[in-house]
């Protein structure tokens, strides 16, 4: 009997072990499939717990942003998170959790009104300066300095900047007290006569305007108080989600632990029983074997040691080649997997060379990338660490390479906005203070021109003087000596027409004089507007400086400074002012005092006339030419002390001149501290 034949009579019990192992593998894949979908349903409603609460966290996190820096951009990021967690609370509803799922719906309800109510108070408050209440707010102030600079009251300009002063202040801490602080600053502002404001009527305009900004402010400050208040509810609504977040996450993760015991156990059920079924088929099939192994043990003997050989590693010879049988068939079927497996170790041997050298590349690979992302990230701190630097130093102009790419755009694009505003405001107080240097060396140059010229003058009535004392003694000797009368008359004749065209000449520079001294009020009247638009602009400088908040503390003290210039510049201007006021009107009383001195001129040529008409009547008439010269000396004299102070007031004039350009250098000194960019641009 041939070994196949002896086989197959062991084939119906094989048959029946297979199919006891089948049904006992089938069996246990069911219960183990089942423990598998609890398994991966309790994962689910973890994953699902999971992404409820990062969503509600992300719309907190949002919250904070868009409280922080309201925007469209913010608000969609607020409403894709709530969108999220919506979805995953759904999802939790239907998988079994309701009751936890339904107060989780509540909270994120009342977070969304909440929500909903803070977009519109910021949005009634306005999402930048120009915007809502915070844009009307600026509208009517900046209305009511144009018509406070209008009508350049020093009281009303001080006043407008104190309640500036305590509108930045409520921008920086939100405290209620400094809206009191602004009302009262309003109602002083009622209290002020009308003569402050230049007439009634401007005067009930500019209290309009004020009402207007009060009324702003005050819906600024309620909406500001009323956002706050949405915020901490928003936090209370958070926290009170808390609790229920964490019950559903604990029953979640106790069931996912649950369900994995019970799909390790159906694991273990199932090797278990397949584990029982092989050894009782194998136990079987052994009591059946033993009858077989008699007749074909020595051939499978062989074939066992062959086997062995080849399992070693060792080159095996089966013998029984020849035989007919399945051992001969064994014994070539041999030669044949032996032949198979040798090919097979060499593939094998070739696919492993080359798994480790893909391996080992793969793994240079991504040294190489860690590398050139930690590269990256150095060169991005190195290139903020020298803008820093940079800023440290003074330089406005410093800005950020286009190294500070990617998730770091954002910094870059910030910083570098940040220095550019920073150096349009630096750039246009420096644009104001060489205005004012250039206006007041101008004004310096002026007034010591009109002290020469003032000076020219002393030293013309000096000779005037001399003149007429000549004809005095022209006159005396005249009434001495009548025999040299016709004489003395042609000289006192030659002697008056010169004094006529001294006196036209002196004329003719108090006219200079009075126009010089109008060009220097109009003068000065231009440095005392320069310095009450620095003021304002510093003023505002000073609001933008306290909105920015710690960013803008630095350049809030530049601002002071600018402001202390602004107000010495003005001090100095009225001083002028009054300088020029009391020169005036020494000028006035010379020229009326010079033309006096025309009028006595213009009779003694009369008087000339008529002594050569009536050589008779010399005597009386050259004693009422004297004591009329006698006159016209002491008016002279008058008229040269009074052109001897205009010369001191001139001087005077160009000392205060040149110690305001020294303030206003100063103030270029403080401002030249600080680097600007090459490309300004203007501010918004």
């Amino acid at each position: 009997m041939t070994i196949r034949a002896r086989i197959l009579r062991l084939t119906p019990a094989a048959v029946a072990i297979l199919a006891a192992i089948a049904v006992t593998i089938v069996a246990a894949s069911v219960f183990e499939g089942a423990a598998r979908d609890r398994q991966a349903e309790a994962q689910r409603r973890l994953h699902a717990a999971d992404m409820a609460q990062l969503g509600f966290l992300g719309a907190a996190e949002a919250t904070l942003r868009f409280a922080a820096a309201p925007s469209d951009a913010i608000e969609a990021d607020y409403r894709a998170e709530m969108s999220r967690a919506d979805a995953a609370v759904a999802e939790l509803a239907q998988g079994g959790a309701a009751p936890e799922a339904a107060a989780i719906a509540q909270a994120l309800e009342r977070h969304r009104a909440l929500f909903d109510e803070l977009v519109a108070a910021e949005r009634s408050l306005g999402y930048d300066e120009t915007a809502g209440l915070e844009g009307a707010l600026r509208a009517s102030v900046h209305a009511a300095e144009t018509r406070l600079e209008e009508i350049g009251s020093p009281e009303l300009t001080a006043k407008m900047l104190m309640m500036r002063r305590h509108e930045k202040d409520f921008m920086l801490r939100s405290d209620p007290e400094y809206v009191a602080r602004l009302d009262a600053r309003i109602g002083e502002f009622a209290a002020f006569p009308s003569s402050l404001f230049a007439s009634p009527a401007a005067r009930d305009g500019i209290l309009d305007l004020l009402a207007a900004y009060r009324a702003d402010f005050h819906r600024f400050a309620e909406v500001r108080a009323a956002s706050a208040g949405l915020q901490v509810r928003m936090s209370e609504t958070l926290a009170g989600a808390a609790p229920a977040f964490r019950a559903l996450t604990g029953a979640a993760r106790a069931e996912a632990s649950a369900a994995d015991e019970a799909a390790g156990f159906a694991a273990t059920a199932r090797m278990a029983g397949v584990a029982v079924s092989v050894v009782l088929g194998i136990a079987a099939m052994t009591v059946m074997t033993r009858r077989l192994a008699a007749a074909v043990s020595r051939p499978l003997s062989d074939t066992a040691s062959a086997l062995s050989d080849v399992a070693d590693g060792r080159p095996a010879d089966m013998r029984g080649r020849e035989r007919a049988d399945e051992i001969g068939d064994i014994a070539r079927a041999f030669d044949r997997l032996q032949e198979r497996l040798r090919r097979e170790a060499e593939t094998r041997e070739a696919e492993l060379r080359e798994t480790s050298r893909r391996d080992a590349r793969r793994t240079q690979e991504e040294a190489e990338a860690a590398r050139a992302a930690q590269a990256r990230t150095n060169r991005v701190i190195e290139a903020i660490g020298r803008a820093l630097d940079q800023l440290a130093a003074g330089d406005l102009g410093a800005r950020m390479g286009a190294e500070v790419d990617g998730e770091f755009a954002a910094l870059r694009e910030a910083f570098d906005d940040t220095l550019m505003r920073l150096s349009d405001l630096v750039r246009r107080i420096k644009a104001a203070s060489a205005e004012i240097v250039s206006a007041t060396e101008g004004f310096s140059a002026a007034s010591r021109d009109l002290g020469e010229r003032t000076s020219r003058q002393a030293a013309s009535l000096e000779e005037t003087a001399a003149t007429v004392e000549q004809i005095s003694a022209t006159i005396r000797s005249s009434a001495d000596s009548a025999r040299h009368a016709d004489a003395g008359v042609r000289e006192a004749a030659q002697r008056a027409d010169r004094g006529g065209v001294v006196v036209r000449d002196a004329v003719e520079a108090m006219g200079r004089i009075e126009d010089s001294a109008g060009r220097i009020s109009e003068i000065n009247a231009v440095i005392d507007s320069i310095a009450f638009q620095t003021n304002l602009l510093a003023l505002n400088a000073a609001v933008e400086a306290a909105r920015a908040g710690e960013a803008g503390k630095g350049f809030a003290v530049v601002a002071s400074e600018v402001r202390t210039l602004a107000q010495r510049s003005a001090d100095a201007a009225r001083d002028i002012s009054a300088l020029i006021g009391e020169s005036a009107g020494h000028v006035d009383h010379g020229a009326r005092l010079v033309r006096e001195t025309g009028d006595a001129l213009a009779q003694i040529e009369q008087s000339i006339s008529a002594i050569v008409a009536d050589i008779a009547g010399i005597s009386s008439a050259s004693a009422e030419q004297a004591t009329a010269v006698t006159e016209i000396g002491t008016t002279i004299s008058g008229l040269d002390d009074a052109t001897q102070r205009n010369a001191q007031t001139a001087e005077d004039g160009a000392a205060r001149a040149g110690a305001l350009a020294a303030e206003a250098r100063a103030l270029n000194a403080l401002v030249d501290a600080f680097t600007l960019d090459a490309a300004p641009r203007r501010a918004a």
